[in-house]
């Protein structure tokens, strides 16, 4: 028995077969479709590189847009909810809909390492994706490893591969996030400020911007 669970154990440590590898200045990294043992095992994981990796991002906004509110007033966060306690309910809200098949998670890796992720609804009637989130591990940030992948994935085309049938892709980000922003425009999507997806379940007035990318 201590011989199979062992064998079991190691089986769940390996990601599943990446879709994608993608070269960067940090190396190659893979693309994979996470399996729901899989996604289980590295979701604490994944929950903790959102978290920081968007606590700090808009810690830094915050302190250069000089408001004097605290951040949690700032940017509207609800049922008092500290920055890092409501990042991780966002997390856990896309970690549900992921078990229960509303959402899907992409893990991204450099040598079997979970380095980052980004999750989206599924294809819909019409061949749309809607990114839902998405995070990259502090120590690959500001060395062009988003950008270097985005563009070779996306000008390239080689996002269908990950979305077979996709026709257009949408997402949406804060308007004071200039480098998703800059990011997003490098590789072809276009602005688009009537888009609010409904997955949200909400309005975003003033705080967001959507995007656009089309495929023929």
């Amino acid at each position: 028995m201590k011989t199979i669970l062992l064998f079991t154990t190691a089986i769940f440590t390996l990601f599943a077969e990446p879709l994608l590898d993608l070269p960067t200045p940090v190396g190659t990294i893979s693309i994979s479709r996470p399996e729901v043992d899989e996604m289980m095992l590295h979701a604490p994981n994944a929950k903790s590189i959102f978290v920081e990796a968007f606590a700090s991002t808009y810690r830094e906004y915050h302190q250069n847009s000089q408001s004097t509110e605290s951040i949690e007033k700032w940017l509207r966060l609800k049922n008092g909810h500290t920055i890092e306690s409501w990042l991780s309910q966002v997390f856990d809200d896309e970690y549900q809909e992921y078990i229960y098949g509303t959402k899907q998670f992409i893990f991204i890796r450099n040598n079997e390492k979970l380095i980052g992720w980004f999750s989206y609804s599924p294809l819909s009637e019409n061949g749309e994706i809607y990114l839902s989130q998405c995070s990259l591990e502090a120590s690959y940030r500001d060395q062009k490893v988003a950008s270097t992948a985005f563009a070779r994935a996306f000008k390239d085309k080689l996002v269908l591969n990950l979305f077979p049938g996709v026709k257009e892709i949408k997402l949406i980000t804060r308007k004071i996030n200039a480098r998703a922003k800059k990011l997003y425009l490098s590789v072809g999507f276009i602005m688009d400020e009537t888009i609010d997806p409904s997955i949200y379940g909400e309005s975003y007035d003033d705080r967001y911007v959507g995007f656009r990318l089309s495929f023929d």
